[in-house]
């Protein structure tokens, strides 16, 4: 498999498949769940591809410990929308920068 040198990831990809509510402007919740995760980003799987490249959306992660399932709401922009899913770079929102970590979120 050759290297794909435009790709301009920070943090390490892995595999994960965590439940997600993601939602946007003018937009019904809709639930789905990742392929993969980083520090910085997630692919989202989704058969919705209307979903635009750029905007805004929110996230809110169902992590399951148990019997207890706690969420964690993050905001990210997506970057690229295929037939699969949606690349999503994640973002603080309350001060607008680029989400580098997680919190909460075992990568």
């Amino acid at each position: 498999m050759p290297i794909d040198t435009t790709d301009r990831r920070k943090s390490q990809r892995r595999q994960a498949s965590v439940s997600i509510y993601l939602t946007y402007p003018g937009q019904r919740r809709i639930r789905c769940r990742t392929q993969n995760l980083s520090a910085g980003g997630v692919f989202v799987q989704t058969s919705d591809a209307s979903i635009p490249q750029g905007i805004t959306v929110e996230l809110v992660f169902v992590i399951k410990r148990g019997r207890i399932a706690r969420l964690h709401r993050r905001w990210a922009v997506v970057t690229h929308v295929n037939r699969d899913g949606a690349g999503m770079m994640l973002y603080n929102h309350r001060d607008a920068t680029l989400w580098s970590h997680s919190p909460g979120l075992s990568m």
